[in-house]
């Protein structure tokens, strides 16, 4: 894998690994390889897009409007229960 892309060429090399095809054996499979397509394939069966990686800790679906509801009312909830936890700096003196 080169840089922060995953590649059907990378699939390609994880099947034709000795640890992937001795699993395989075991499984009474003999697949030596498979082709580029068929790797595409598993990707995009899996959920994977090309594209750059971006940065953040949000992946798709953070912006689907059940999720945006749910965290409205998690913040809301939260601000009602703040005034009653204990908060202390960074060095252990517990806040008023």
């Amino acid at each position: 894998m080169k840089g922060r892309y995953l590649k059907a060429s990378n699939v390609i090399d994880v099947i034709k690994s000795p640890e992937v095809q001795a699993v395989l054996k075991q499984k009474g499979v003999f697949k030596p390889s498979i082709s580029e397509r068929t790797a595409q394939h598993w990707l995009a069966g899996l959920g994977w897009r090309y594209g750059k990686m971006r940065n953040g800790m949000y992946v798709d679906g953070h912006e689907r409007d059940d999720v945006v509801e749910y965290c409205r009312g998690f913040v809301s909830r939260w601000k009602e229960y703040e005034h009653r936890f204990q908060k202390w700096d960074n060095d252990g003196i517990k806040l008023l």
